[in-house]
């Protein structure tokens, strides 16, 4: 990776008047004699770097690894932080990494990412199609990851060549964020939220165009819980099925009963309260002619209204309850995982303020279709067990859309065609770039973020 000093012609150097450092604020271009934000020199740095984080962003999408598994990626990381001149260290699961660089004695800046992948199919026809069968980078974490291996050379060159750094910042490559246990595990095991200030995510949005950043203050993300539901019985002869040994027929109609029950309790709400249940698993029986003993669905339940989120788990158990006494059918199981609390952005405008610094006030965008999806980010800001979270923290949503494709009409994420534009992992790396050489410091309420989340 070029070195942010020869990249920008000398940037970070002395004036040519005086030979007196410059100002930390504005750095001396002399490619066009005048002084620019450093945001601004950020900004030219990662144009300068776009190709190879396009490269790097390529290479883990051909090779894309699901939760639990991403060795290779981690491997990966590792080595391109280290040929930067950090000291990357391998999380206790060895599956995530760790770098630091910055003053010691300031808090520490977390900037996230998640790095796994999904076990979906890649129906792209372009050239970094994945090559691991039944493995897609489908909600665009490689180009997240890509974008913070890319900003943490910028920022190890600001600290080392450049006016050094506001707060000690921590890149934080986080696995395992689609089955909800990367964050919590990093934050127990790799003491990742040690001293934390702030906590910065960024996620891969596919209804904002690439080159804009979605900055919401509030609430930007659902909670949400995993839910089960397994149905069984003695099974059978398909010829002769009945209303409780046909688990497909009753499952169908039991699942069923859930999904409206639950609609039926959101009636009234507000469409930013309204949940969102739906099954994306179902599977039981091994053969056309043999009713199945077991058949089982797996979903996922998110509410944007906390106080009606914690409701949720009983109000289901209620639903199912009632359906097995009406049907007759007592054989179930009902499953719901623990939760994961909403993600709750504290620094918006701040966030704002320092993005547009350097790429104009354009860039950003204030007002966008609010994501329902939930995201394993929320424990940087809640904490886990009696770690405390970050105050500040804040998801951003990085545009991914193509110039010229309708927003509307952008494959969505978790979609088998799922793809952002080339220049999103540059983007990226902007996006944390700016938000590492951001200072921040603890708010007089240092329990606002923690309260808020809960």
């Amino acid at each position: 990776m070029p070195r942010l000093s020869s990249v920008t012609h000398g940037i970070y150097c002395r004036t040519l008047s005086n030979h007196t450092p410059c100002d930390t604020h504005f750095r001396f271009n002399r490619c066009r004699g005048e002084h620019l934000s450093l945001q601004r020199d950020i900004s030219r740095a990662v144009y300068a770097l776009a190709d190879d984080a396009r490269r790097f962003r390529e290479d883990l999408a051909r090779n894309p690894e699901p939760s639990r598994e991403e060795y290779r990626t981690a491997a990966k990381i590792h080595a391109k932080l280290a040929a930067t001149g950090l000291q990357p260290v391998m999380a206790r699961s060895g599956r995530g990494v760790i770098a630091e660089v910055g003053p010691r004695n300031r808090p520490v800046v977390v900037l996230r990412s998640d790095i796994d992948a999904l076990r979906m199919q890649d129906e792209r026809n372009v050239p970094y199609r994945s090559r691991v069968d039944g493995v897609h980078h489908g909600c665009g974490h490689d180009v997240m990851t890509a974008g913070l291996v890319h900003a943490a050379g910028i920022l190890a060159d600001i600290d080392k060549h450049g006016p050094g750094l506001p707060n000690r910042v921590r890149m934080v490559f986080q696995p395992a964020e689609e089955v909800a246990e990367g964050a919590q595990q990093m934050i127990r095991e790799d003491g990742v939220l040690d001293n934390a200030v702030a906590a910065i995510g960024a996620h891969s949005w596919p209804r904002i165009r690439a080159g804009k950043y979605g900055v919401l203050d509030g609430r930007i993300q659902t909670s949400h819980h995993g839910v089960e539901l397994i149905l069984r019985g003695p099974g059978g002869h398909s010829s002769v099925p009945t209303p409780t040994t046909d688990l497909i027929r009753v499952g169908s109609k039991f699942s069923t009963a859930l999904l409206e029950g639950m609609e039926e309790f959101a009636r009234g709400m507000g469409p930013e309260a309204q949940p969102a249940f739906a099954y994306g698993k179902a599977g039981g029986g091994e053969s056309r002619n043999v009713l199945p003993t077991k058949f089982t669905f797996n979903g996922t339940l998110r509410y944007g209204d906390v106080e009606e989120f914690r409701k949720a788990p009983e109000r289901l158990r209620s639903l199912a309850a009632d359906f097995a006494a009406h049907a007759g059918f007592s054989d179930y199981e009902l499953n719901i995982d623990s939760a994961v609390p909403p993600v709750i952005n504290t620094c918006a405008d701040k966030v704002a303020e320092a993005l547009t610094a350097g790429r104009g006030p354009k860039v950003v965008v204030r007002e966008f279709d609010m994501p329902k999806g939930g995201d394993d980010m929320a424990f940087f800001g809640t904490g886990v067990d009696d770690i405390p979270g970050a105050p500040w923290i804040h998801y951003t949503q990085v545009g991914v859309v193509p110039k010229g494709r309708p927003l509307g009409e952008h494959p969505y994420l978790h979609t088998e065609t799922f793809d952002a534009d080339p220049s999103a992992a540059g983007h990226a790396a902007y996006h944390y770039a700016v938000m590492g050489a951001t200072r921040f410091d603890y708010p007089r309420d240092r329990g606002k973020s923690r309260e808020m989340a809960l």
